[in-house]
């Protein structure tokens, strides 16, 4: 598996799948909280439409979040696409849109449907399902699967993925 969300169906129940690495194009915040996403988030995503407009990279997945660290705590974050080739190194404000990556991964995987309000219980049950079968990496992703600007809130998809060691 290359990119997720590689199943046109959500996972509806958590899954292990064995993920490649995924090259990415980001925005990458450090230590940051929770309290801070929905405004990076809004700025991020203007960021790399933009990017995108201007040919800087050409995204070949679903959007995604990347925290690294502990989510109730500090932690960094890249926001951004998976992309063919090579990002052009983009800055926008003081937006800077570079290279990353989705490291391989033995990773367990669970699609949240419904409003981002629902994404603390989806997380809970996959980091219990997660822990199970062994320790975890340290960073989580958010697959935004669904457009929340073109999806009714109860229809949204969201793949979480919990890389395992």
């Amino acid at each position: 598996m290359t990119l997720l969300p590689a199943s046109r169906e959500p996972f509806t129940a958590p899954t292990i799948v064995e993920v490649s690495e995924i090259a990415t194009a980001v925005i990458r915040f450090r230590g940051i909280t929770m309290a801070a996403l929905s405004s990076i988030y809004d700025g991020a995503f203007g960021a790399l439409r933009q990017a995108i407009a201007e040919g800087a990279m050409t995204p070949n997945g679903a959007p995604f979040g990347r925290y690294i660290g502990d989510p109730h705590g500090e932690f960094d974050l890249e926001v951004g696409f998976p992309v063919e080739g090579m990002p052009t190194i983009y800055t926008t404000g003081d937006l800077t849109v570079t290279t990353g990556a989705i490291p391989a991964a033995r990773t367990a995987i669970l699609s949240a449907i419904g409003p981002f309000d629902h994404l603390p219980s989806a997380w809970t049950t996959l980091t219990d399902f997660a822990s199970a079968q062994g320790q975890t990496r340290g960073d989580w992703t958010e697959v935004y699967v669904s457009d929340p600007s073109a999806t009714p809130a109860e229809e949204l998809r969201t793949d979480l993925m919990l890389p395992l060691r």
